[in-house]
């Protein structure tokens, strides 16, 4: 299903506009730049009922909607009343099925032998960093409120000074040591 950006722009003396766009998603709802000072209403009526959307003044002069209009709400409505056009974008629902095709899996895809391509580097004894490394592994950070991790502080660990050094060309620049950035260009 493909969506395509959708505009309109009613003014107060424009006949109802009927919602014969199939399914319709309404994002925005702005007064066009010219826009006298005033109050100006979005409308929606189905039937007898009328429901206003939004009211749109020189003060307010956007405002972020979040309506889904379906093919069921053919007999609805989409009017203005007051002094200025405003200006609708949304997103309007394509149900093409023939584009879908394309991106449908194909049965013998398996995605198993990529699952296993990504773990076969890692190092099958060491389960304690499965869930990635955080702050706190470096003592640094605030702890967790609720413990729901082992205590590990990867710091305690180093031992030795290359431990402790920074590694690579780039923590080496980064570091603004003028012994150490002589060192690693000689």
């Amino acid at each position: 299903m493909a969506t395509k950006v959708w505009g309109l722009t009613l003014s107060p003396d424009q006949n109802p506009v009927p919602l014969q766009f199939g399914d319709l998603k309404l994002t925005q709802a702005s007064l066009a730049w010219d826009a006298k000072p005033g109050n100006t209403q979005l409308k929606i009526r189905s039937k007898n009922d009328e429901f206003i959307l939004c009211t749109l003044s020189e003060r307010v002069d956007q405002q972020k909607l979040n309506l889904a209009l379906n093919e069921d709400m053919l007999d609805c409505t989409l009017h203005v009343t007051g002094v200025n056009e405003i200006v609708l974008t949304g997103q309007v629902c394509d149900d093409n099925d023939d584009d879908d095709k394309d991106f449908q899996p194909d049965e013998n895809d398996d995605d198993d032998d990529e699952v296993a391509g990504m773990m076969q580097f890692r190092d099958l004894s060491d389960n304690r960093f499965l869930s990635g490394f955080e702050l706190r592994h470096f003592g640094l950070g605030s702890p967790p409120l609720m413990p729901v991790y082992d205590n590990i502080d990867l710091r305690k660990e180093e031992k030795t000074p290359e431990d402790k050094s920074l590694q690579g060309s780039d923590a080496i620049e980064d570091s603004q040591d003028d012994i150490q950035k002589m060192e690693t260009k000689s």
